[in-house]
C-alpha cells in the first residue's frame, strides 16, 4: 500500500559542456532542466520519451552514477548525495538493458549474485543461503548457481541481473529498458516476474522505456519527458485514454496496433528531434507541433495541473 513518497526528485538539472569541433569553443548542453516527480512506496512509475530526452541521464543520477548540476534527490527521507555508497546500494539498485554486458562473463552466477553480500562482509554460508533463496524467487533452478552467463539464455541472464539487484533487499529498482534486449517471447515473462517481485517485496519501480506497451502493462503513473523536461504526468489509464500534451499524443499514435490490417504507425510530429545544444525558444516541442500558435514559439509553458493530470502546454486547457 502506498503511504508516502519514497523517492522524490525536485528541480533537478544536469548540464554538460560540449566542445564544438576541433577548433570550436564549448557550449552548454542541458540534458535535464528542472525535472520534478516522485515515486510512492510500492508504486511503479514509467518514464518515457524519445532517445535523447534525458531518461538515461536521470536514471544515472538516481543511481548515484552522476551528480546533478542543481536540484535535490531524496530517497527514504535522505539526500541521495549524502548517503554512503554502501547504504545507497541497500536503497536503490539497477536492472540494465543488456543482461549479458552487465554480468561478469568470468564469474559463476552464485558469485555474481552474492557479490554485494560479500562486500558487506556476510559469511560464506549465509551468502550461499541467501543466493539460493533469491534464485528461487526469480524462477531460476538452483543448479544455475554454478553456471557462467554464457551458458544461460537471455531471459535467464536477465533473471540473474534481477537476482543480483534484489539480493541487498533495496527499496527501489531502476529498470532501464529491462526487456528491450530480449526475445519477444521472453519479454512478458520478465515483466510479469517484476510485477510479482514488486508485490512480494513491496518494491518501488522506475521503469525507463520507449516502449509504451511495457509502460501500460507495468506502471501506475507515467512521466513523459521531452528535451530534458517533463511535459506531462498522469496516472496510466488517464494518459493512455486522454493524453493532454501534443507530444504524448504523438507518441501514442506511433504505437503498433493489435488490429489486423491497421498498417505501420506514423508519429504525428514534424521534423526530427531538435538539437539539445540549441533548443527552440518557447515551448521546446513547438517546431514539431501540428497545433502550435504564436505564443508557443515565444513563451515556455509551465507544468500545470488539469484535473488529475499535469501538462506543460498552453493549449492543454
Amino acid at each position: 500500500m502506498k503511504t508516502h513518497s519514497l523517492l522524490s526528485v525536485s528541480r533537478v538539472r544536469k548540464t554538460y559542456s560540449v566542445k564544438q569541433g576541433l577548433f570550436g569553443g564549448r557550449l552548454p548542453l542541458h540534458a535535464l532542466s528542472d525535472v520534478s516527480f516522485h515515486i510512492d512506496e510500492g508504486e511503479a512509475v514509467g518514464l518515457v520519451g524519445e532517445s535523447g530526452c534525458g531518461k538515461s541521464t536521470l536514471a544515472k543520477i538516481l543511481l548515484g552514477l552522476l551528480e546533478p548540476s542543481a536540484g535535490d534527490v531524496m530517497i527514504s527521507g535522505q539526500d541521495l548525495r549524502r548517503v554512503r555508497p554502501s547504504q545507497r546500494a541497500r536503497l536503490v539498485q539497477p536492472v540494465f538493458q543488456d543482461p549479458y554486458s552487465s554480468l561478469n562473463p568470468r564469474k559463476r552466477v552464485a558469485r555474481i549474485v552474492g557479490l554485494p553480500l560479500e562486500l558487506a562482509g556476510m559469511s560464506r554460508d549465509e551468502r550461499q543461503r541467501r543466493v539460493m533463496e533469491i534464485l528461487d524467487h526469480v524462477g531460476l533452478p538452483r543448479h544455475a548457481a554454478n553456471a557462467y552467463p554464457s551458458q544461460l539464455s537471455g531471459g535467464q541472464r536477465q533473471r540473474v541481473a534481477i537476482a543480483r539487484a534484489l539480493i541487498s533487499r533495496p527499496r527501489v529498482l531502476i529498470c532501464d529498458e529491462p526487456t528491450s534486449a530480449l526475445d519477444v517471447s521472453v519479454q512478458s515473462q520478465i515483466l510479469n516476474l517484476l510485477q510479482d517481485l514488486r508485490s512480494e517485496f513491496n518494491l518501488s519501480l522506475l521503469i525507463v522505456s520507449h516502449d509504451l506497451s511495457v509502460i501500460r502493462h507495468m506502471a501506475d503513473r507515467v512521466v513523459v519527458m521531452y528535451l530534458g523536461r517533463v511535459v506531462e504526468e498522469a496516472d496510466t489509464s488517464s494518459l493512455f485514454e486522454s493524453a493532454l500534451h501534443p507530444y504524448t499524443k504523438a507518441l501514442l499514435s506511433a504505437n503498433l496496433s493489435t488490429h489486423p490490417g491497421s498498417g505501420l504507425p506514423m508519429i504525428d510530429a514534424k521534423w526530427d528531434f531538435p538539437n539539445p545544444i540549441a533548443p527552440p525558444t518557447g515551448c521546446p516541442f513547438h517546431p514539431r507541433c501540428s497545433i502550435a500558435v504564436q505564443r508557443c514559439s515565444t513563451e515556455r509553458p509551465d507544468l500545470a495541473q488539469y484535473g488529475g493530470q499535469h501538462c506543460a502546454c498552453h493549449l492543454a486547457g
